[in-house]
């Protein structure tokens, strides 16, 4: 006992943040500036897995650097000038910089932990620069499958003959087209959004705002016939971009509303909360469903749809996220098919 009450003292004598864990990666001890950084308590690290502290997107070039460390254990720097982003409890990045070394008896390695953060010019940045890249990935995924497309249609026009099968693709031209600009509108909303260096945030109304959400969906709630039960008594107001708040509660609502069970009467409910000093907005309904082991890692991405649906086109999640994001929120989403969906919009 004394052993480890030495150890303890000893580690928590370090300025960075310092977390021991053994082969297989769990977390075996941690001080508190390693608290501090991740935003965990001690008995919530104890037992994890180390991965879980690192940003996805690193996983693999972390993996291979450990997998070579376990082979050949030495002293050793794991990355060079922010390499590896960790990953805080509640979900936001940070620049790390590790440095590992190995302890004499016992199979335990020791971390040591340094974040980083004010080498770069400031979150923002590293957050616009997410943003970028996730947009040029989903700008050259979505017009690569049009654009092939239409390259084969017009070899395949050249060849046509008749004047019957010439307007047959005519008519595929056009759906082509029509696709390919609904895309490119929805890409260009969603730059819009993440450089809208014009937001005004103000004190808003959930209420009011909702009462004019209502008010563009009267008919849409009437032909559904649907209840909807709301309660901001928790939370009633929030400095936010009223343009934003009014758009998200509107896609939220609409989706709801568009993909109710026939099987039984539309029940919405929507409600504010605060959970750990920060406002929460839950909208959820007793609608169809989705199948999160299906679909859930493309939950929020753009033209991807979940259900048969004439009206659907796989841009408001997509809209709605971005607009979160931007504004520094988080969306989640949890759901049973046939049961109901409810999203948590973490502002």
């Amino acid at each position: 006992m004394k052993k480890n009450k030495d150890f303890k003292e000893v580690i928590e004598c370090y300025t960075e943040a310092m977390i021991i864990f053994n082969t297989k990666g769990t977390v075996k001890f941690v001080n508190l500036n390693a608290e501090k950084i991740f935003g965990y308590q001690t008995k919530e690290l104890l037992g994890r897995g180390l991965e879980e502290l690192i940003a996805k997107r690193f996983l693999i070039n972390y993996k291979k650097l450990k997998e070579s460390y376990f082979n050949f254990p030495h002293v050793n720097s794991m990355n060079n000038e922010l390499s590896l982003f960790g990953k805080r409890k509640d979900g936001s990045e940070f620049p790390i910089k590790i440095s590992i070394v190995p302890t004499k008896k016992g199979g335990l390695i020791t971390a040591t932990i340094k974040d980083v953060s004010e080498k770069l010019p400031n979150d923002h940045f590293i957050k616009k620069v997410k943003q970028l890249e996730d947009f040029a990935y989903i700008t050259s995924h979505n017009l690569r499958s049009p654009v092939s497309n239409l390259s084969s249609l017009i070899d395949i026009y050249k060849r046509e003959k008749t004047s019957v099968g010439k307007e047959v693709l005519f008519g595929k031209f056009e759906q082509i087209v029509e696709k390919l600009s609904e895309t490119l509108n929805s890409l260009v909303d969603v730059l819009i959004i993440q450089n809208d260096a014009n937001k005004t945030i103000s004190k808003i109304s959930f209420l009011s705002i909702y009462n004019k959400v209502i008010a563009n969906l009267e008919y849409s709630i009437k032909d559904a016939q649907a209840e909807i039960h709301v309660d901001f008594s928790k939370a009633s107001t929030i400095e936010y971009s009223k343009i934003y708040l009014e758009s998200i509660i509107q896609n939220l609502l609409s989706n709801a509303l568009k993909y109710s069970s026939f099987k039984r009467t539309p029940i919405i409910n929507i409600k504010t909360s605060i959970i750990n000093d920060k406002i929460q907005l839950i909208i959820s309904d007793n609608g169809l469903g989705i199948d999160l082991k299906k679909h859930g890692s493309n939950m929020f991405k753009l033209n991807k749809t979940f259900h048969k649906n004439p009206d659907a086109k796989g841009v408001g999640l997509y809209i709605t996220k971005a607009q979160i994001d931007t504004m520094g929120g988080k969306i989640t989403v949890e759901s049973k098919v046939d049961k109901g969906t409810t999203f948590t919009i973490i502002f």
